[in-house]
């Protein structure tokens, strides 16, 4: 039979240990909700302890892993467009991701408008991108970078508007599905998006 490639190897390596780590977090989280019941002090002291110790380890490793990911956003496409999808997949599926994303100090927000320059010719990390934008600060947020490409023609590329512009569709569209009122931000990015096309009449994106 033919042997297994080191990189294949090497993700079946990591995904036995995510799935052990993923069981030790469970019952961590378990034993930090019956340490409450426990009656020896002594015992209970020692467990809460323990157990809080380990979950804040585990927090605390999972924002330097977000932290590695926003500062790939600043690398090579190949790196960056990795980076992108993956930071663009945990901000849609966690709080706590976002929360810290928003922290000053993870210079997230920068690092992604920064990744929407440097690699605007790239249509996935610039959709990421915008999509982490939204994430973050909603649809102030994509205003923002509207009103950025109608105000300064060096700035955000035609690449960046568009995607911007699409995923102001897209949340409308999700509004109208679940049948939620029109938020009064949309008028002005509506204004903002036909200001921008008539500033940018040359371009084949907008």
């Amino acid at each position: 039979p033919m042997a297994a490639s080191p990189i294949a190897a090497s993700h079946v390596a990591i995904m036995s240990a995510a799935s052990s780590a993923a069981r030790g977090a469970t019952v961590l989280k378990e034993l930090a909700a019956l340490s409450e019941q426990i009656t020896h002090p002594d015992l209970q002291m020692a467990m809460a302890t323990h157990a809080f110790e380990a979950l804040k380890e585990c927090e605390v490793k999972a924002q330097q892993c977000v932290k590695v990911l926003a500062q790939a956003l600043d690398e090579t496409v190949d790196i960056a467009e990795n980076a992108a999808w993956t930071l663009n997949k945990l901000m849609q599926h966690f709080a706590a991701v976002r929360e810290w994303a928003s922290a000053p100090e993870g210079n997230v927000r920068p690092a992604i408008r920064k990744a929407l320059i440097r690699h605007h010719t790239n249509n996935n990390i610039v959709q990421c991108s915008v999509w982490m934008v939204y994430s973050l600060e909603g649809l102030p947020g994509i205003l923002q970078i509207i009103d950025s490409c109608i105000n300064d023609p060096v700035g955000f590329a035609d690449q960046v508007a568009a995607a911007a512009a699409w995923t102001v569709y897209e949340v409308r569209k999700e509004d109208d599905r679940v049948g939620d009122d029109l938020p009064p931000e949309m008028f002005n990015i509506l204004r903002s998006v036909a200001q921008l096309a008539r500033r940018r009449p040359q371009s084949d994106v907008l």
